[in-house]
């Protein structure tokens, strides 16, 4: 039934969903933001670029040769690929600019996107490679035994192929890791870790941060920059409260599906950490 409710609400966003505002000359990119669900919005990646998010996701299935966009299967009905919403607005702006957001992202990682595989890792994973083959000079990748830093790096997550990535002597595709993967899986090939928020903490911005949740969010961070890993919570509450703790305590990738709204609290912390400075 909740696949069935779910339709007509997804129907209804992306009939009155509202243009993003026009990107502001000299934006700096947001090297924390992670735009959850982007696709869901009136201009799929662009909406995110414009307000400065370096990190993106999109949900895909493999179908008919191609990576259809959807959360659930019956979002399949829209037949919107990964190709049209994703791939071509990324290579434009890579071969009109050679750069994602205006602004050199190679050496800070690259411009993260996100394919979360929904089914049928494998088969995405081929996709995958197909169509990003003819781009690979803007790609992070690994090639033979070293890492070349790329303007884009795209990471695999869900239903993730661990074994045939690690195995690949060229890889396009890195993974996204989960904690318990820290210290086997290298930054390499998993730049980023993963995990929920609501599996590992309780507190979701009533009252303060319990000094033990506190503790735990802090070893986690620290383990996972230890092995040279970005670090994201999925699932992370939409509260101011939760979204400070986070950012005090180092966690890399912020994420919401209110764009405009997290965009402007990194906005303003960044403003405040400017202000404290010398």
């Amino acid at each position: 039934m909740k696949l069935f409710l779910a339709l007509p609400l997804f129907v209804l966003a992306a009939c009155h969903a509202r243009p993003a505002p026009a990107p502001e000359p000299g934006l700096e990119p947001l090297r924390r933001a992670h735009a959850h669900n982007d696709y869901q919005h009136a201009r799929p990646l662009e909406d995110a670029a414009d307000l400065g998010f370096t990190s993106v996701e999109v949900d895909v299935f493999p179908g008919e040769g191609r990576l259809l966009v959807a959360h659930h299967v019956l979002e399949l009905i829209f037949r919107r690929t990964f190709d049209d919403l994703y791939l071509k607005p990324l290579v434009q702006r890579l071969e009109s600019s050679g750069t994602v957001l205006g602004h050199p992202l190679a050496e800070q990682g690259g411009f993260f996107l996100l394919v979360d595989a929904k089914d049928d890792g494998e088969a995405v994973l081929a996709l995958l490679e197909e169509k990003l083959s003819p781009h690979r000079r803007w790609l992070t990748r690994w090639v033979d035994g070293r890492l070349v830093p790329g303007e884009l790096t795209v990471v695999l997550s869900g239903a993730r192929p661990t074994e045939a990535l690690r195995t690949r002597r060229e890889r396009l595709v890195h993974l996204d890791g989960r904690p318990g993967e820290i210290g086997r899986l290298d930054a390499a090939l998993a730049p980023m870790v993963s995990t929920s928020w609501p599996s590992v903490f309780r507190w979701r911005g009533r009252g303060e941060q319990p000094p033990d949740e506190r503790r735990r969010l802090e070893e986690l961070v620290a383990r996972a920059h230890a092995g040279g890993h970005r670090l994201r919570f999925w699932a992370l509450p939409h509260d101011d409260r939760v979204w400070e703790a986070v950012y005090t305590a180092g966690v890399d990738l912020l994420q919401s599906d209110d764009l405009p709204r997290l965009a402007r609290f990194l906005r303003s912390r960044a403003e405040a950490e400017s202000e404290q400075l010398p």
